[in-house]
């Protein structure tokens, strides 16, 4: 199933065993769709959209893998959602102050800062844990079918994680056995500034040769509202309504 905005491109894939009876109404067709035209917008918005730049972190690969741990550290698995939540804030934040240290060491360094918050002790080896669970968690199950599809209907499909390479083995995308879905996985650590800093965005487009229009980042992060997003909520996690920030109408297609 994709979802879409009316009269734009679809914008979310959804397997239907995940739509609740009455949210939506099951029909079984198919919506075509023109150029999008927003009078705001319309020049940035101009061109269809060919290549999808997904996330890694939960987008396409299960936190909940480590909830395990996290239940042994702090007796609640539930704190690996407040873990993964302070991990995306601060990597913001360390990007804002123009420091730099990567994802692997900056989760360690907050999994510690959550033991004191919490008051539990944390060892050498649950540090270790937490850096070798976020090297190897699985795909969600609906992924690999929903990248195929969206792949088979035409998108080139590529990855940009806050993730730094693995020097040592596969990236996690290709651990969890994704790798072979994309036709490049880009990271941050090159340029030493994490999501949403524009510098990381850019590469992705020079590299690729092509204008940022022609890209939609895919994403279940604070900074989704931006245009040309592929929104996929997981558990755990939900769309933000307030006022003055845009939300939608969905529509089935």
């Amino acid at each position: 199933m994709l979802l879409h905005e009316p009269g734009r491109y679809p914008v979310a894939y959804f397997p239907r065993a995940d739509i609740q009876p009455d949210v939506l109404i099951a029909e079984d067709r198919v919506t075509n769709h023109g150029p999008c035209k927003s009078a705001a917008t319309a020049d940035a918005m101009g061109t269809a959209p060919s290549v999808l730049v997904f996330d890694v972190n939960e987008t396409l690969i299960d936190i909940d893998f480590l909830a395990p741990l996290f239940e042994q550290i702090f007796g609640d698995p539930r704190v690996v959602h407040e873990w993964f939540g302070q991990l995306v804030l601060y990597s913001m934040t360390t990007t804002m102050s123009g420091c730099y240290v990567d994802f692997f060491t900056l989760g360690q360094g907050l999994l510690k800062m959550l033991a004191d918050i919490h008051h539990v002790d944390i060892t050498g080896e649950d540090l270790r844990r937490v850096k070798e669970g976020m090297l190897t968690m699985p795909a969600h199950p609906d992924v690999a079918d929903g990248l195929t599809a969206l792949r088979d209907y035409g998108f080139r499909l590529v990855t940009l994680t806050n993730s730094p390479p693995n020097p040592d083995g596969p990236s996690p995308l290709e651990h969890a056995g994704l790798g072979h879905l994309f036709e490049r996985q880009f990271s941050v650590d090159k340029h030493r500034a994490f999501k949403p800093a524009p510098l990381v965005y850019r590469s992705v487009c020079e590299e690729l040769k092509v204008a940022p229009a022609e890209c939609i980042q895919s994403l279940p992060s604070v900074w989704s509202k931006c245009q040309w997003v592929l929104m996929r909520t997981r558990m755990g996690s939900a769309l933000m309504a307030a006022r003055a920030v845009a939300s939608w109408d969905w529509q089935e297609a």
